[in-house]
């Protein structure tokens, strides 16, 4: 069996000692995360972005198995980071307004912008997420959403105009710290 490892690299690529050390440390913090290395990627600068990103894809071990909820990561240039929603295929970072985590920015050593990041993933992974569920007519449809703020991150099912007139009839704690305990 293969071991992935957090954020893994390519043997072709070829990372700066600055990279290499933003790294190291990014790694020893992720190993004690709630998703595993298959949730994380290292991507090339490419399509208009010069910096290296580290990459974690956010989602639920809930129906649908795997469901990608949002995509975020951290664009590290050797001195400075800005950690962001990325696209969730081509990793470009999205614009603050399109954003729907917080936009981290910050300059310093390798190491102090790998606690920074590590904190800001750290962050994102606790937050409580919600599935909320609304039947009609002996169809579902669901959303999950930051239960901490309400912000939307996935629509499924069959969406009716119904869902936004009711309360759900079902919320399920999906992932993160449970906002509103239940008993």
């Amino acid at each position: 069996m293969i071991e992935l490892d957090w954020f893994e690299e390519d043997e072709e690529d070829d990372l700066s000692q600055a990279e290499r050390a933003f790294l190291a440390l990014l790694r020893m913090r992720a190993r004690t995360w709630s998703c595993g290395p298959q949730n994380t990627e290292l991507v090339k600068p490419a399509d208009g972005c010069r910096c290296w990103r580290a990459v974690l894809d956010l989602s639920v071990e809930m129906e649908p198995r795997g469901l990608g909820l949002v995509t975020v990561g951290v664009c590290f240039d050797g001195t400075s980071i800005r950690c962001s929603e990325v696209h969730n295929q081509s990793y470009y970072p999205r614009p603050d307004d399109q954003s729907r985590v917080e936009v981290v920015e910050a300059t310093g050593t390798p190491q102090g912008l790998a606690e920074i990041a590590a904190e800001w993933f750290e962050r994102i992974l606790v937050r409580p997420v919600e599935r909320r569920e609304w039947w009609s007519d002996g169809a579902l449809t669901y959303d999950y959403v930051f239960a901490d703020t309400g912000t939307g991150l996935v629509l499924g099912g069959v969406a009716g105009p119904e869902r936004f007139r009711r309360p759900p009839d079902r919320i399920i704690h999906a992932r993160g710290h449970a906002a509103h305990p239940r008993d």
